[in-house]
């Protein structure tokens, strides 16, 4: 118990020093300031990966970050579209599939001229 005066505030300068009491903190051998700083730095970007990953969601592991999505979705639909005309092209040809074909061509050439156009806007 430590001294009080009489309004009951804590005479500090007059407690006892107990020499038998641990420290407060023990040094860790082979750990410097500069490893302590690099482990910290390493587990704030633990973090950030993990709320990102928490952002994202489950169509975000597929597609990618919000900024990299559009340009991802793009690539998708293009090989899409490349893989629908090469295997058309093995098929008989028909009305139907020459229309399919104009369609596959007007999302092609839109997913091209998007990620071109999306390559122009990073430089």
């Amino acid at each position: 118990m430590t001294p009080s005066d009489d309004n009951g505030v804590d005479k500090i300068a007059t407690a006892r020093i107990d020499p038998t009491a641990e420290p407060t903190s023990e040094q860790v051998p082979g750990l410097s300031g500069q490893k302590e700083s690099e482990a910290f730095a390493a587990a704030a970007k633990r973090h950030e990966l993990e709320i990102l990953r928490q952002e994202m969601g489950k169509l975000g592991v597929l597609f990618g970050s919000a900024t990299t999505a559009p340009t991802n979705i793009a690539g998708l639909v293009l090989i899409v579209v490349f893989l629908f005309v090469g295997v058309s092209f093995c098929l008989p040809s028909s009305p139907e599939l020459n229309d399919a074909r104009k369609w596959a061509y007007t999302l092609g050439t839109g997913a091209l001229g998007y990620l071109f156009g999306a390559a122009k806007k990073k430089d």
